[in-house]
């Protein structure tokens, strides 16, 4: 019968008795067989050269082929690229008929060939752990892809049938019903994982790269919830958004949000939430206001939902297609409930915020003072330095030596800008006169410092550059280098710089050493009461500690941590973390020296609950398909309902000592094969020596990676037939992801595709794998086939 079908469906394709490549594709796809392009190429030039290597054996054995007229017709045909109707079949074998899969369908054939309904429900049940299959859904998953009508009508599966449904969405190894919504979406937002980008504006690198309205709308239709906007004063008295004092372009405030009201529910009903990071003056941050509120219309949030004060966050579900807005705000949500309805505009509102030293700053790393004056440290840091002739430098300092030349250089040229920044700060404890006098020695050093550097005739790579310069940028901005997350960076680099005693090393840290005496500042915040008015769930609160916020934070206000302290408090503290936000909702932002928009691993930032783990989206990586993978359940809309015990304000939880009964599941992984996988870059045909790491993100004790053999030689149809078992302790914030790599040596492995997951989405039973490139493309057809089972 297969035969039959199988030529009635190709037969009118051979009435010329051959068929080029074009129409062998065609046929493919007349056939439903998924194929790479690559790999048919290659099957297709198989017999060919096979023919190849008989023509070289008539040659010099003429009497060994038997029949000259078969060679000359495949001699022949080799020139003009076509095949004939047995060969063609070869080929659709070798891409279709895979061993395993007809290994499989013959364990519950009695005759080898076909699949009765009674088999097919006995195969689901006990295979597929489908329990409640019976013959309505045999009879379905036969209609719907057994091709050949005879046996379809007989309802039985062909093996035809059979692997056009274990190659289906029926047999992902993802779990069908976590493609929708499932979850309950009536928490108050902060029970939710909520999807978040980093500088959502930016596309390239923190430091020169462009801005771009495509970062907005590329976020929103990956489920993004949570859009990150950086806003100054532009020209005309219209807003701009880039990265502050960097040379990043620019882009308008009102064309961001014309697209973000374009993309926002292109694929989620569930908020958005814009965190605003304003520099504004206040009559630019009126034209911010006017923008949101013309533009966004009803889908902006301007008011409390509901007659009464509330006591707790709204939900996802409440908040459906609504926009918040996060920024600083002046006073409270209740005395903005009770302005409702009064004219806000031209009034100004104004507060001051403290700003202390970061904790993670160690003393003795900052030892060093300035001199009483830039000429007497210029004239000992040259007598003590070494001739650049005669001694080399060590590879390190070089680097350093390098980038400080750069840093020097722009900032002469740029320092009047830079160093404005401290005219609105007063310094606790210090005249304006001290304030002016310290301006003045970081510049007179920098300029010193500068002319010392230019000597430097080094070549570095951009990377290096751009990473060294937005580290001393930052620490030149009052506003960034005492934000406490991004000083543990600059802490690091002094740590570095002290083990070399060159002249250059010892300035860098007398600088920044100076630059750390700076401890206690009041920053004066001005905000326009009409942007101010539109901060409702949503307020940007500074933390200052766990006992802090549990005294004083209200339900409404919410923080913003930087990756360093987040994971130094997540290290030290982590159950304390994990009560703060079950009450309130955080933000994890990447640390400023993140120049090249490099991402922190965000899984040891859901494993203390933290609701907004903000990535730089446009960087591809390990990072981004964790992010991915995790986002992908519930529908892929943005908010994952967090564990119980992430929700409940008494849990005893520590990701860091995982105690008490947490349903530990044991996972088990065979991995059986990989089909149609992308060629290595190194081959010409479709080769790879591929393998396969299947690894376990989650709490610390959960972490682990194991690894297949390597198959030499074949990207096609790798068989390993390899078990691998793990212990998850914690299921609930596990993600299983498989990463297939080509051995191009002992030491180095290539990057081929990806898949990542959360272990609960995992279907049981024979499934297949579908993998992504580093950018996040469908690598169709290319998958690996598994046996999965967890108890």
């Amino acid at each position: 019968m297969e035969a039959k079908w199988f030529l009635s469906i190709i037969q009118d394709e051979f009435r010329s008795g051959k068929i080029n490549l074009d129409k062998t594709l065609k046929l493919l796809v007349k056939l439903n067989i998924p194929f790479d392009y690559v790999h048919v190429k290659y099957v297709f030039k198989v017999k060919s050269e096979e023919m190849g290597r008989l023509r070289t054996l008539f040659q010099i054995h003429p009497r060994l082929v038997v029949n000259k007229n078969l060679y000359q017709k495949t001699s022949n045909q080799r020139k003009t690229g076509t095949i004939t109707i047995e060969e063609f079949r070869a080929i659709y074998r070798t891409l279709a008929h895979r061993t395993e899969i007809h290994e499989l369908f013959c364990s519950y054939s009695p005759n080898r060939k076909i699949l009765p309904e009674t088999n097919l429900i006995e195969f689901l049940k006990k295979e597929q752990f489908v329990i409640d299959a019976d013959e309505a859904i045999a009879s379905e998953l036969i209609a719907k892809y057994e091709p050949i009508e005879e046996v379809q009508r007989k309802k039985q599966m062909s093996f035809e049938g059979f692997l056009r449904y274990m190659n289906s969405k029926d047999c992902l190894i993802y779990k069908r019903e976590h493609t929708i919504v499932y979850q309950n979406m009536s928490y108050p937002l902060r029970d939710y994982f909520i999807s978040s980008s980093h500088n959502t504006y930016l596309i390239s690198d923190q430091l020169i790269g462009p801005s771009h309205l495509w970062g907005y709308s590329s976020a929103l239709m990956k489920g993004c919830r949570c859009l990150e906007i950086d806003c100054w004063d532009g020209p005309q008295n219209d807003p701009i958004v880039y990265h502050g004092h960097t040379l990043t372009s620019k882009i308008t405030f009102r064309t961001v949000i014309e697209v973000i009201d374009k993309y926002a529910f292109a694929v989620s009903d569930y908020p958005v939430v814009l965190s605003l990071e304003n520099h504004c003056s206040p009559k630019q941050q009126e034209v911010m206001a006017d923008y949101l509120e013309t533009i966004l219309g009803d889908k902006l949030l301007t008011t409390i939902i509901g007659d009464t004060f509330p006591t707790d966050l709204p939900s996802p579900e409440l908040l459906k297609f609504k926009i918040l807005v996060k920024n600083k705000k002046v006073g409270t949500l209740e005395e903005t409930v009770l302005r409702r309805g009064l004219d806000s505009h031209g009034k100004i509102g104004e507060f001051v915020e403290e700003v202390e030293q970061s904790e993670d700053d160690e003393a003795e790393e900052c030892t060093l003072l300035p001199p009483k004056s830039p000429q007497i440290k210029r004239r000992n840091a040259v007598k003590r330095s070494p001739p650049p002739a005669r001694k080399k430098p060590k590879e390190v300092p070089r680097v350093f030596t390098k980038c400080m030349a750069v840093v020097a250089t722009f900032l002469h040229r740029h320092q009047v800008q830079v160093f404005l920044y401290f005219d609105n700060w007063l310094i606790r404890g210090h005249s304006r006169s001290q304030v002016e006098a310290q301006v003045r020695f970081i510049r007179a050093t920098f300029n010193s410092l500068g002319l010392l550097l230019n000597e430097a005739k080094l070549t570095l790579s951009p990377v290096q550059r751009i990473e060294f310069i937005g580290a001393v940028l930052d620490l030149t901005q009052a506003r960034a280098y005492l934000l406490e997350a991004r000083f543990q960076a600059f802490t690091n680099i002094i740590r570095s710089l002290r083990q070399f005693p060159t002249t250059i090393a010892r300035n860098c840290l007398k600088l920044l050493g100076h630059m750390a005496t700076c401890t206690y500042m009041i920053k004066k915040i001005k905000l326009a009461m009409e942007l101010s008015e539109l901060v409702i769930y949503t307020k940007a609160e500074k933390f200052k500690s766990f006992e802090h916020s549990r005294a004083n934070q209200k339900f409404y206000e919410m923080n913003s941590i930087g990756e360093a302290k987040a994971r130094k408090l997540a290290k030290q503290t982590a159950n304390e973390f994990v009560l703060h936000t079950a009450n309130f909702i955080t933000r994890i932002y990447p640390k400023g020296t993140r120049a090249t928009s490099s991402n922190y691993n965000p899984q040891e930032f859901w494993n203390v609950g933290c609701q907004m783990v903000a990535l730089n989206f446009q960087t591809p990586g390990l990072q981004m398909e964790l992010q991915n993978g995790k986002f992908m359940d519930n529908g892929a809309c943005g908010y994952l309902l967090k564990p119980e015990f992430m929700r409940d304000s008494t849990t005893q939880f520590n990701p860091y000592n995982v105690t008490g009964n947490h349903n530990p599941i044991t996972l088990s992984i065979r991995l059986i094969s990989g089909y149609q996988l992308p060629p290595s870059n190194l081959s010409r045909t479709n080769k790879a020596d591929p393998l396969v790491q299947i690894e376990i993100h989650g709490v610390p004790e959960d972490q682990v990676k194991q690894q297949t053999c390597v198959i030499k030689s074949n990207a096609l149809c790798p068989r390993w037939n390899e078990t691998f078992t793990f212990n998850v302790q914690v299921p609930e914030l596990a993600l299983v992801r498989f990463a297939v790599e080509d051995q191009i040596s002992l030491a180095a492995n290539e990057f081929l595709g990806q898949y990542t997951l959360p272990l609960l989405c995992m279907n049981k039973g024979y499934r297949h794998v579908p993998l992504f490139s580093k950018l996040g493309d469908r690598l169709d057809p290319a998958s690996l086939f598994v046996y999965i089972w967890y108890y």
